[in-house]
């Protein structure tokens, strides 16, 4: 576990000055229009995958990490191509009904496939990296990753070099490329595929049927409540607002990187920790207190240099987003812990509870949002990015209240029993 964990540090901290560049030099090599419809459309439509996917990557990963069945994943492979597919078909369809009114953002049908493209080959990628860590071959998979990250670095650099600006799509075509090959090459690596297996088929869809059933329903509110919220964005605001909103996610988002990249590493351990109450316990606590430590001090560096790190990813056009970056500063902090929380119940098979929680949770983040919105949105004086942050934040602060204070309660029942 320590070397694995090391790992995902080391990959982390590899990797942040490239995501820190790629994040940078984006919205300078789009204009800050163009990098609001960018992030607008990319945002949505991880959401919408996250959506199809349903929480079924999870279920994989827990099963898989116990003993690495080989029928599972091919099974589970199968069930990647089919869920891309209803994703295509979903997103022609948003496409055809003019949803998020494409004609507004500015946005090419041949833009729009390339997006759906990209966005299911992160999809792959997302996938084979469960493959690798519950095969303890995390070393291998952060390689790759790093390896990915430092190519896109340096073309989007030859980009500006040729001063190719304002067209996402040589971007989106040549990360496509990137991307595509190492799926390619993860995927062969992997012995023992055989998608046209049936052996326990019936067993495979039933314990992934009974895992994600009573996830699906809070997967539905709570994806509506965050593409709610960039749509109400595009209502009163437009393109601008969303590049402020955006790029002050993407800044935090570096953070979010770095601390999250433990969260698989513990849940593997959850899992194989489930009898031993104890141990489960100690566990849960110090990967708190060690996520709080980092959180807080990341905080207090956005809080301190706002100004600046917007000034370095984006320019000057981009300061007038100081307040939105202060106010998600605190998210990369309270976000892994609820990554945390969700891990406890994920793997103590929990799901049920789990949803219950977050569907609570999610109505609570839809009321805040519809409040700040609607009934205060006049006392910020129109930084409607700041209004979305404000609501975001609170989202994740209700959500990590409702978890930890189910969690808590079951630690006191423990003890008296």
């Amino acid at each position: 576990m320590k070397n694995d964990i090391k790992t995902k540090i080391l990959s982390a901290s590899i990797k942040i000055p490239f995501q820190v560049l790629i994040n940078s030099l984006l919205p300078k090599f789009l204009s800050i229009n163009n990098y609001g419809a960018y992030d607008l459309v990319l945002s949505i439509g991880q959401r919408i995958y996250s959506l199809i996917e349903g929480g079924s990557l999870t279920a994989f990963y827990i099963r898989y990490s116990k003993n690495n069945e080989k029928g599972f994943l091919s099974y589970y492979l199968k069930y990647v191509i089919y869920s891309i597919i209803i994703s295509v078909i979903v997103f022609f369809i948003l496409y055809a009904i003019n949803f998020l009114r494409y004609d507004k953002i500015g946005l090419s049908i041949t833009e729009f496939i390339l997006f759906i493209i990209y966005l299911w080959l992160l999809f792959v990628i997302n996938f084979l990296t469960k493959v690798y860590d519950a095969s303890n071959k995390t070393k291998i998979i952060e390689i790759v990753k790093v390896i990915i990250f430092i190519i896109s670095s340096l073309f989007l650099i030859t980009l500006l070099f040729f001063n190719y600006y304002n067209d996402f799509r040589l971007l989106l075509i040549f990360n496509i490329i990137i991307y595509g090959l190492f799926s390619a090459f993860l995927l062969y690596k992997i012995e023992g595929i055989n998608i046209f297996n049936k052996n326990k088929k019936k067993d495979y869809k039933k314990y992934l049927i009974n895992y994600t059933k009573p996830l699906y329903l809070y997967l539905l509110i709570s994806t509506l409540s965050i593409i709610l919220g960039r749509i109400i964005l595009q209502y009163y605001g437009d393109n601008l607002f969303q590049a402020l909103y955006g790029l002050s996610f993407k800044i935090v988002t570096v953070f979010i990187v770095l601390m999250s990249s433990v969260v698989p590493i513990l849940t593997r351990e959850f899992s194989k920790s489930l009898n031993d109450f104890k141990k489960f316990k100690l566990l849960l606590n110090e990967s708190f207190v060690y996520i709080s430590l980092i959180g807080i001090f990341f905080f207090f560096f956005i809080f301190i240099f706002s100004e600046k790190l917007l000034i370095l990813f984006g320019g000057v056009d981009y300061l007038i987003a100081s307040n939105s970056l202060k106010v998600l500063g605190f998210v990369p902090l309270i976000q892994t812990l609820n990554q945390i929380l969700g891990s406890y119940y994920y793997s103590r098979n929990e799901v049920k509870s789990f949803s219950k929680k977050g569907i609570l949770a999610s109505i609570f983040s839809i009321t805040l949002l519809y409040i700040m919105f609607v009934h205060l949105n006049e006392y910020f004086e129109g930084d409607f990015s700041l209004l979305l942050a404000i609501s975001y934040l609170g989202g994740q602060i209700i959500r990590f209240i409702i978890l930890f204070s189910g969690i808590k309660l079951k630690f006191i029942l423990s003890k008296n029993e």
